[in-house]
């Protein structure tokens, strides 16, 4: 019977091991070096009109690389900044890694052409068009300017690319772990997640 109750133990602590390791292929972490757009509670002083300081926690959003991954904190250097923030991970609410920079040309296009559909209008119901309708007069606008439109929305989509960021996690520290420190001395660290 005990046989029976450790076999059927490490079988289903193997099955859990697995899924896990089949769900955590799905997240993206972020590792070092990697391009971050982090979201996270900044503490800010307030003055009063007292003259009191008093600290306060807002949402603050920033992009830059992460430096240095922690056990309890993401050390993250700022674009044109010259110095590294320590964030807590307490503290972080999002963090997204970025995966480079995708075309806004069927964007572009998308918008131009519905911005010429409008000046189209717009323009054949101001202008004179001789025999025409007012009717034929806007539709000859919108036949003439939605292409342009078009054109002129591709364009700028081409010349301005966004990037693209996915949602990622820091990754949990390692459970056991061995560090030198720069005296030569060792410490063996455990980590334990409930």
């Amino acid at each position: 019977m005990r046989r029976f109750f450790i076999g059927t133990s490490c079988s289903v602590a193997l099955l859990l091991a697995c899924a896990s390791a089949l769900s955590a292929q799905d997240t993206t972490f972020v590792h070092q070096g990697a391009r971050v757009r982090v979201t996270f509670e900044a503490r800010t002083e307030v003055a009063d009109h007292s003259g009191s300081i008093w600290y306060s926690l807002e949402p603050v959003r920033l992009v830059g690389s992460a430096t240095m991954l922690k056990s309890d904190t993401l050390v993250f250097l700022p674009e044109d900044a010259e110095s590294p923030l320590s964030i807590p991970r307490s503290r972080i609410e999002t963090i997204e890694v970025s995966h480079g920079k995708k075309s806004n040309i069927g964007k572009g296009a998308w918008i131009g052409a519905v911005g010429g559909v409008v000046a189209g209008a717009v323009f054949g119901a101001l202008v004179e068009c001789g025999d025409w309708s007012r009717g034929q007069c806007v539709l000859a606008g919108v036949i003439i300017f939605a292409p342009g439109g078009a054109i002129l929305g591709t364009g700028i989509g081409a010349l301005l690319p966004s990037e693209r960021w996915i949602e990622a996690e820091i990754p949990a520290p390692a459970p056991v772990a061995l560090n030198v420190g720069k005296d030569g001395s060792v410490r063996l660290a455990f980590s334990v997640r409930l």
